[in-house]
Order: C-alpha cells, then structure tokens, then sequence
C-alpha cells in the first residue's frame, strides 16, 4: 500500500543499500587493517610507497563510505518518522471511515 511518497518497497530498497554500505565498509576497514607497512623498510623504497599510495586510497574511499553510511542512516530515521505518522493518519482515516459507513 503506497503512502504519500513512501512506500514499503521504496524503504525495503533503502534498507537493503544500506546494508550493502555496511558490508562494503565492513570489508574496506577489514582490507585497511590487514594491510602492514614494513617499519624497516628504507624512506623512498617502491614496496612501501605503493603500500602507502594503496593506504591513501583506501582511506579516502573509507570516508567516503563513512559518510554515505551517514547520509543513509539520516535518511533512514526520516523515512522512519514519515511512516510512523502516515500510519498514524491512516488509523484516524480507518476509524473515520468506519464511523461514517454505521
């Protein structure tokens, strides 16, 4: 049943992205920490400047699912709210209705 813009299959689709977000994430911190510098490797060595250019990469890629993760948690919390009131209005038109058909 649509209501005014926001209906179950919209929140189901959104529910589910940002999921995936948090799996993507998850996996993006977990490839991060796996990840080690070798301390005594010498300043200018290619391993370690590839590792560290992979590093800046992934963490600039991180941020920016952090704050995807934001955005849709945010956006999540409205959609909340928005159902929590359609619903609210539907039961009073429910009960409007009822009282009108006796």
């Amino acid at each position: 049943m649509a209501m005014d813009g926001v209906d179950p299959l919209s929140l189901e689709a959104f529910e589910r992205r940002a999921k995936e977000a948090d799996e993507r994430l998850r996996a993006l911190e977990t490839h991060f920490e796996k990840l080690e510098v070798n301390r005594s490797a010498s300043p200018g060595h290619p391993v370690l400047e590839n590792v560290l250019k992979e590093l800046k990469v992934l963490e600039s890629k991180l941020v920016d699912a952090k704050l995807k993760h934001v955005e849709m948690e945010k956006e999540n919390t409205i959609l909340k709210e928005q159902t929590s009131k359609l619903e609210y209005q539907v039961l009073h038109l429910k009960r409007a209705v009822r009282e009108l058909e006796q």
